[in-house]
Parts: C-alpha cells; structure tokens; sequence
C-alpha cells in the first residue's frame, strides 16, 4: 500500500511539474505570453536632447496621442529631476524641476493604448 501511495505522488508531482513548465525562451513573437500585441496599438523608445538651461521642451514627431502612458528618465548625471511629462498629439513635453544645470540626454517611452 505504502508503495502505491509513493508511486501516485510521483505520477502527481510529475504530471503537474511538466503541466507548470514553460520554456526559458518564449517564441520571438510571444512577447512573454502576455499577448502585449493585443493589448497596446504602439510601444516607442526614443532618446532626445534637453538643453542646458531648459526648464521644459517639447519633442515632435513622438508617436503618442493626449491618452499615452509617456515615461522619461534622464541618463545624464544633472542636479535635476524630471516633474512630469505631457503628452498631446504627436509631441511630448518634458518639465524638470528647474532650470537643467547641463545639457542632459532623456529617454522617453511611450504607451499607446
């Protein structure tokens, strides 16, 4: 009897172990299994120039509508913060915490449901 029981766990703990898998590697069009394709129309990176002394700028010819999800981030080491970003249609204003101590690099990602 105890034989039986062990062997059942097995088959159980087999059975659900090969159930859970799933591949290290999706498929290059399976975007994680989210199905990201379906959900979002546009997901855009782009990399722009804030100048130096700039509280604010506006970048065109940004892939976005006034309902974007937009995030930016600066890469260069300033004493400055982006506020918030603002997204209307086709361009994307960037608001610092003041004025930029240096010219600074952001990046700017867009979410377009």
């Amino acid at each position: 009897m105890k034989n039986i029981f062990i062997a059942l766990f097995v088959v159980l703990f087999l059975f659900t172990w090969v159930h859970a898998w799933q591949p290290i590697y999706p498929k290059p069009d399976d975007f994680n299994g989210m199905s990201i394709r379906d959900n979002f129309n546009n997901i855009a990176y782009y990399q722009k120039t804030f100048n130096k002394s700039a509280t604010s700028m506006t970048y065109t010819n940004i892939a976005c509508d006034a309902n974007s999800c937009i995030v930016a981030t600066l890469n260069s080491n300033i004493a400055n913060y982006v506020t918030k970003v603002v997204p209307t249609e086709n361009q994307a204003i960037v608001y610092l915490d003041g004025a930029a101590a240096d010219t600074a690099s952001v990046s700017i990602l867009v979410i377009t449901k």
